[in-house]
């Protein structure tokens, strides 16, 4: 399993769009919004995909940025 968390900012005013986009990821959840502020998680069984989604963070309309503070990734057993 590998689990990013991010904090996504954007402006006050783009909210409801990112909310949709992001929801809208396979494998992204949020967990929290305050004043253009969210916390995100990303979490797959390929940390590609995982990766792949937190670079696709940053390419939605309107987010001024996406900063990972949590990463971890342990391969099956």
């Amino acid at each position: 399993m590998y689990i990013a968390g991010l904090i996504v900012h954007t402006r006050t005013e783009n909210i409801d769009r990112v909310k949709h986009t992001i929801l809208a990821m396979e494998g992204a959840e949020i967990h929290g919004i305050d004043r253009g502020r969210m916390v995100v998680t990303v979490e797959s069984d390929d940390y590609r995909f995982t990766s792949d989604k937190v670079l696709e963070l940053h390419e939605i309309d309107g987010v001024l940025s996406a900063v990972l503070v949590y990463q971890h990734g342990e391969e099956d057993v």
